[in-house]
């Protein structure tokens, strides 16, 4: 009980001291954004999840509000002239936090039909400041095809809890009798519709592509988990093995392919994030599915490493095409291929995280991949199933070069448009950029915490830790040499843009 009272107290506290930021906002910029800010960073250092899965997810959600606190401001000021955003937001990523949080069924439930209903206005969002017809439809869509189904599943579960159970049981200590295969089938779908995994993805592309883009980063880095995380506590509970098994392996690896073949199809910068998520949501799920046949402990390591890994590249690269769309005024990437010369910073920042994305060491994208691998290469002897899914993640990762690479397009290859870049001053426009830069960064630091994370959950031998910690940094300075070398190359290449 006291744990309980202690955790809500620093949420209650860490919650009025963001909301506080918010009102200082109107007065100062400066000390409002970092009221906001010391108050994510009191979430990250006091706020401790039911579970290491869940600690990640709270340690994610607390870094990620920390890159978005100036970025929102900026973003919000320059595209709709007002600052009516960041509150929201802030919302919208706290509702998320208790989530992840949540100790009893009945919170969790709670907590996510109040992070849904945020997340249905933060789509909406356009339509409401501006009438945007299409911000309107996608909102529906996420409202018919995410949020019923998802609702639906949670509260099959409650009835089959039972009351006392959701309010007085630890979520952990749960034991749900779910073997019905109809139920079990209406269940994994409802979670699936949560993480855009086939066949109810489809709301996920237009969601999140209209949406103001640190909405999209709190959608698609941290609200596709909360599908994720529910499918990892159900695993938990009596279930159909073959059943659970199937739908996740199967449906998850169709999902990874399809997700990535649409990515790599797209040249609207938002719509090729929005799909490259569906692929990697159906990566988790695959590894779900096999944890579930298995009952393999180092499969659930592997979600964790890959769920952070995910949660912070594409809290960039949203965060990317965001300031993409308020400098530039476009998001096509048949328009684009000039950034570098206008922000040689950002095309460093972009290629840190790409780079990253794509498994180079010391980021978390290289140990997060290493270990799906590792793990699932050492049961290839023991089915068939195993392989196919090693062949799933090995075509799934070539073609992400290829979409990667298609992005990339976006900031490489052209001369200086004539376009004219208005309607965001210097000031937001630093602002943005620094906070692109500093997400970026996050691929490389956070691998200290992935770390933390193997070390607990593994047995590792006297002084492996050790040398792993001294690679890790030895890693860490050639990165902060490659870089700025990048930087250098990119900005004498500049052709005298309006930004730097």
């Amino acid at each position: 009980m006291n744990m309980q009272v202690e955790w809500w107290s620093n949420i209650a506290l860490a919650t009025l001291m963001i909301l506080a930021g918010n009102v200082i906002l109107h007065k100062s910029a400066l000390f409002g954004n970092v009221f906001k800010i010391i108050g994510y960073i009191y979430i990250l250092l006091f706020t401790k999840g039911v579970d290491v899965f869940s600690n990640t997810l709270i340690a994610a959600s607390s870094i990620t509000g920390v890159s978005l606190t100036f970025y929102t401001y900026a973003y919000s000021k320059s595209k709709y002239s007002s600052i009516s955003l960041p509150p929201l937001i802030d919302l919208f990523l706290i509702s998320m936090i208790l989530v992840f949080r949540s100790g009893t069924l009945i919170e969790f439930i709670t907590f996510w039909l109040l992070t849904e209903l945020i997340a249905f206005f933060l789509i909406a969002y356009d339509y409401m400041v501006s009438e945007d017809v299409n911000s309107m439809r996608a909102s529906v869509k996420y409202l018919v095809f995410s949020m019923i189904p998802t609702d639906l599943a949670l509260f099959i579960i409650l009835a089959l809890a039972g009351f006392e159970d959701a309010f007085t049981k630890h979520i952990l200590d749960l034991s749900i009798n779910i073997s019905n295969p109809l139920v079990l089938v209406v269940i994994i779908l409802g979670f699936f519709a949560k993480a855009a995994v086939i066949p109810l993805h489809f709301w996920l592309p237009d969601a999140h592509s209209v949406a103001p883009s640190p909405a999209s980063v709190l959608l698609s880095g941290l609200m596709v988990k909360m599908g994720i995380y529910a499918l990892y506590l159900l695993s938990s509970q009596i279930v159909d093995v073959v059943v659970s098994f199937t739908m996740m392996t199967f449906l998850g690896g169709l999902t990874a392919v399809y997700g990535a073949a649409q990515a790599s199809l797209q040249r609207d910068l938002k719509r090729l994030l929005a799909y490259s998520t569906t692929s990697e949501t159906g990566i988790l799920s695959l590894i779900a599915g096999l944890y579930v046949l298995s009952r393999d402990e180092s499969f659930i390591t592997a979600i964790i490493l890959y769920s952070l890994a995910h949660a912070v590249y594409k809290s960039f690269m949203f965060m990317d095409s965001g300031y993409i769309e308020v400098t530039i005024h476009t998001r096509n990437i048949n328009e684009l291929g000039f950034v570098s010369k206008l922000s040689p910073m950002q095309t460093t920042s972009t290629l840190m995280s790409i780079i990253s994305y794509l498994g180079m060491p010391p980021s978390i994208g290289f140990l997060a991949k290493l270990y799906v691998f590792t793990t699932i290469s050492k049961h290839l002897g023991d089915s068939v199933v195993y392989f196919m899914a090693l062949l799933v993640l090995v075509l799934k990762v070539v073609v992400s070069v290829l979409y990667n690479a298609i992005y990339l397009k976006a900031h490489l290859g052209k001369q200086l448009s004539t376009k004219m870049f208005t309607g965001c001053s210097r000031r937001d426009e630093v602002a943005l950029k620094t906070s692109c830069f500093t997400s970026s960064l996050y691929s490389y630091v956070i691998i200290i915490y992935a770390l933390s994370v193997l070390q607990g959950r593994i047995i590792v031998q006297p002084g492996l830790v050790e040398l792993l910690y001294a690679t890790i940094a030895i890693l860490l300075l050639v990165s902060l040499t490659l870089y700025p070398l990048i930087y250098i190359v990119l900005k004498r290449g500049t052709n005298g843009g309006v930004l730097t």
